[in-house]
This record gives structure tokens, C-alpha cells and sequence, in this order.
């Protein structure tokens, strides 16, 4: 993308902003609309999450299951120790300073600003801590009919 983030087809351009620390760049996956690079993300995600979990793959394997049987979506959750890859407190500075990076990003056209992941729900949480969970209507309707019956008062 240009300067601008608009689409180019000018990689000499678009070298010549990145040596010189200007905006504009590859974007990830390789395009504006999941471009040509999220082949081998996705292949990869897939055999963390179906092959070495023992799940059924989606690379063929579900075709070969048969019409009802549940789908064996598999999962995969991976904690990392930092101190094997160096210096925890060197990390968390570059991680600062990474994320102050992508704050200071100019935003798009429609957007408020810029969130890294992990922000949207940690907003959300201190949101709902502060004014409580919605519940729909119905929800909060079935639960007040369940906690009388059960003779449990419902403080919402």
C-alpha cells in the first residue's frame, strides 16, 4: 500500500518509503482482501488445531465424515516461556514499544483508532464490569422465571 494505505503496484515506491521509515508497506497475508499469503498460515493453524490434537483435518477428512456426526473440531492452546527466547524484560519493552507503534499508525477512513489485539476485549470486560453484563429481554426473562422457582432472587 501507498502512503495513504490505498492499494499500489509501485514496489519501488513502496521500498523507497519503507527505507526511509515513511508509511506504507506489505500488508499482512499479502493483500486487501486475505491475499495470496495466508495459504501456509492457515495450513498451519489447521495441523496445530486437527492433526496434532487427533481432530479430523479439514483437508479432506471431513468430506469422509458421515452426514450428522458432529463435526471433531479440534483446538489447540500454547504457552510460551519468553525466558527461552531471551531477556523477559527486553521483550515487554519491545512489546511497548510495538504496540505504541501501532496506536501511533494514521487510522482508516471510518475508524476511531487503532487497537492491537486483545484491546477490543479488555475494553469490553472493564466495560461490563463497570455497568454489568447485558442479557437480552428473554434471557433476563427465563432467568428470573428460573431463579423463583428455584427460590433464588435475581438482583437484575
Amino acid at each position: 500500500v501507498d502512503g495513504e494505505g490505498r492499494p499500489t503496484n509501485d514496489a519501488q515506491a513502496v521500498l523507497e518509503r519503507l527505507e526511509h521509515g515513511l508509511p506504507g508497506g506489505l500488508l499482512p497475508l499479502g493483500g486487501m482482501e486475505a491475499g495470496h499469503k495466508g495459504f501456509g498460515l492457515s495450513a498451519m493453524i489447521d495441523i496445530l488445531c486437527s492433526v496434532l490434537g487427533g481432530a479430523r483435518s479439514r483437508l479432506g477428512d471431513q468430506a469422509s465424515r458421515p452426514p450428522g456426526e458432529p463435526a471433531d473440531v479440534g483446538h489447540v492452546v500454547a504457552a510460551l516461556d519468553l525466558a527461552a527466547f531471551g531477556d523477559v524484560e527486553e521483550f515487554t519493552r519491545d512489546m511497548d514499544r510495538y504496540i505504541e507503534a501501532m496506536h501511533a499508525v494514521p487510522q482508516a477512513p471510518g475508524v476511531d483508532r487503532v487497537r492491537v489485539a486483545g484491546e477490543p476485549e479488555f475494553e469490553t470486560e472493564q466495560e461490563r464490569r463497570r455497568d454489568g453484563v447485558p442479557l437480552h429481554a428473554t434471557v433476563a426473562s427465563s432467568l428470573r422465571a428460573l431463579g423463583a422457582e428455584l427460590g433464588v432472587a435475581a438482583s437484575f
